[in-house]
C-alpha cells in the first residue's frame, strides 16, 4: 500500500520544514509527497525544495499555483495530483508524531468498510507547547459525547456543524472520485465537504489517539481557541436533544443520494405533520436500522414534536435517556 500526503502551502515559511521532518521521520514511511503553493512570497517553495533534494526516495511534485485557488481548491488540486492508495492531507504548521501514518493505516486494514478516517491531535502553541491537557477532539465535544456519534449519529452531529480538521483527515484514493470536485462555497471548506460525504454513506470513522501536535499561532486559515470551541462545557442533556432535531441538510449534501441521506430526507418531510408522524409510525423499523438501540428514542422524540414540546424535552433530558445513550 503506496501512501500519499496533499500539502497546501501559502506563506509557510516558518514552520513548513518542521513540519516535513515530521512527515519523513514516519514509521511507516510515505511514498510520495505533493506540495500545492498558493502564491507564497516568502520563502515557502524554496524551502521545500531543499528538503525534496534531500530525501530523493520521497516523489515529490512540487507545484506554484500561478493563480490563487484558494485553501479549497488548492487542496483538490493537490488531492488529484496524489497517486497512493492512501492520501494523507496535511497543513504547513502542524507536526506529526511518528506513529501517525502506521496507526491510521493499520485501522484502515482493520475496517475495511471505512474510506475516511481523522484522528485526534494535541494542541499547540506557535512553539509547541501543549497549550491544554484537553485534546482536539476533547475542543469539538465529540470525545465527552462519543455515545451520540457511535449511536448512528454521525450525519446528525456533522449536519449541525464540522467537527473535522482538515489536518487530521486521511482517506482512501479512490473514494476521492466521489467527493471531488469540491463544491466552491465558503461555508464548506474542504475538510467538511469529506466529512459530510463519509457520514452520508456512512464511511467515516474517529480515531481517538492524538497523532499530531496541533498548532495555533494567530494565523492560521482556521484554528481553535479557548473562545470558539463550540460546544467545550455542554452538557450531554443539552446536546443530545440539538443533535437529533432534524434541521436542513446542508447544501453540499444534496449532490449526494444514499439510503441515509433519503430516511433523514423522509424524517424532515414528516416530523411536524399529523399525517406524517402516521408516515413515521410506519418507518420505525428505519429508526432502529439507522440509529440502533436509540432508534425508538429518536422516533418518539419526532413524533412528540408539535403535539407536546414540553414532554418532548423532559423526555430528552431525562436521566434515563443519558443512560440508554452511555451504555
Amino acid at each position: 500500500m503506496e501512501l500519499s500526503v496533499a500539502i497546501c502551502t501559502f506563506n509557510g515559511a516558518k514552520y513548513i520544514q518542521e513540519q516535513l521532518q515530521s512527515i519523513l521521520n514516519q514509521d511507516l514511511q510515505v511514498h510520495e509527497i505533493i506540495v500545492c503553493d498558493d502564491g507564497s512570497t516568502d520563502e515557502t517553495l524554496e524551502i521545500v525544495r531543499n528538503v525534496a533534494a534531500r530525501y530523493k526516495d520521497v516523489s515529490w511534485n512540487i507545484l506554484n499555483n500561478p493563480i490563487g485557488l484558494g485553501v479549497t481548491k488548492n487542496f483538490e488540486r493537490a488531492i488529484k495530483l496524489c497517486s497512493g492508495d492512501v492520501v494523507f492531507l496535511s497543513d504547513q504548521d502542524d507536526v506529526w508524531y511518528k506513529n501517525k501514518t502506521k496507526v491510521v493505516v493499520d485501522f484502515l486494514n482493520n475496517h475495511p468498510q471505512i474510506d475516511i478516517v481523522f484522528t485526534d491531535a494535541d494542541i499547540v502553541d506557535e512553539n509547541g507547547n501543549r497549550l491544554t491537557n484537553r485534546s482536539l477532539l476533547d475542543a469539538w465535544s465529540l470525545l465527552p459525547n462519543i455515545s451520540l456519534w457511535n449511536s448512528g449519529l454521525k450525519f446528525e452531529i456533522m449536519n449541525m456543524d464540522n467537527r473535522v480538521t482538515g489536518a487530521t483527515i486521511a482517506f482512501k484514493k479512490k473514494c476521492s472520485e466521489r467527493f471531488l470536485p469540491f463544491e466552491e462555497d465558503a461555508r464548506y471548506l474542504h475538510d467538511y465537504q469529506i466529512a459530510l460525504f463519509g457520514c452520508a454513506f456512512n464511511k467515516i470513522e474517529l480515531i481517538r489517539e492524538r497523532l499530531m501536535a496541533y498548532r495555533q499561532h494567530g494565523t492560521n486559515v482556521m484554528g481553535i481557541s479557548h473562545n470558539n470551541w463550540i460546544y467545550t462545557g455542554r452538557s450531554f442533556r443539552k446536546l443530545f436533544p440539538e443533535v437529533i432535531e432534524p434541521i436542513p441538510i446542508k447544501q453540499v449534501c444534496l449532490r449526494y443520494k444514499s439510503p441515509r441521506l433519503e430516511f433523514y430526507k423522509h424524517r424532515l418531510r414528516n416530523y411536524d405533520s399529523l399525517i406524517g408522524k402516521l408516515r413515521l409510525i410506519l418507518s420505525l423499523p428505519k429508526y432502529i436500522r439507522y440509529y440502533s438501540r436509540i432508534g425508538f428514542i429518536i422516533f418518539f422524540s419526532d413524533f412528540l414534536y408539535g403535539i407536546s414540546n414540553t414532554l418532548r424535552d423532559k423526555f430528552l433530558t431525562s436521566k434515563y435517556i443519558v443512560e440508554c445513550t452511555n451504555h
